[in-house]
């Protein structure tokens, strides 16, 4: 609550001034900022966080968690930087192309390859490869997203602030709000079942 403000949704219908926090920050930053850091530990897990632990030659926890912490957030503010203030991408638009179809695309490279893709490899190419495959797959699933929108909402829907971002906010939902959960559901809770049987 801190750091987000939606005042800029003042005078959009589903806008509520007793539950904007009113923080520091414009909330579209701040929400933006925030799934580019969790995009950029994704890519970093298909890295298995090389070359950090190469580095600081160190098995201490706390070292290696806060070199970590602090390597995503620097990732997370030059991404943000290039993208938004040197390309001019709105927010949203780029978080939604960008962070939101990399974390979809990071589900499908490891939770439905069950974190066996290319496990002989070793990093930084394990990293390399998976992150080229999850970079394409997020391209590929959001021009799918795009393409399914008006076929089950039964209507285009306008992008841009002044319309309360409602393609962006609907392609984000589909991918991470219900599209990941019935993966992780069916990768994790019955390891594929039926498709994959058991001995």
């Amino acid at each position: 609550m801190l750091f987000y403000d939606y005042g800029f949704f003042e005078n959009l219908p589903f806008y509520s001034q007793s539950l904007d926090p009113k923080g520091l920050f414009n909330g579209i930053t701040a929400v933006t900022f925030a799934v580019t850091c969790a995009s950029m530990l994704m890519i970093a897990s298909m890295f298995e966080m090389w070359p950090i632990p190469q580095l600081l030659k160190s098995n201490n926890q706390a070292l290696l968690g806060a070199a970590s912490t602090i390597t995503i957030l620097l990732l997370a503010g030059l991404v943000y930087y290039v993208f938004v203030n040197r390309l001019a991408m709105d927010p949203m638009d780029f978080m939604v192309k960008g962070p939101v179809s990399i974390i979809f695309g990071t589900f499908l490279v490891q939770n439905m390859m069950q974190f066996q893709l290319f496990s002989d490899l070793q990093q930084p190419l394990k990293g390399i490869v998976k992150t080229s495959i999850c970079l394409v797959s997020a391209f590929l699933m959001f021009q799918l997203y795009q393409y399914a929108l008006p076929l089950l909402v039964g209507q285009t829907l306008s992008t841009g602030p002044e319309h309360g971002y409602a393609t962006e906010i609907w392609i984000a939902t589909a991918m991470l709000g219900v599209t990941f959960p019935v993966i992780n559901f069916v990768s994790g809770a019955f390891e594929f079942w039926p498709v994959k049987r058991g001995k």
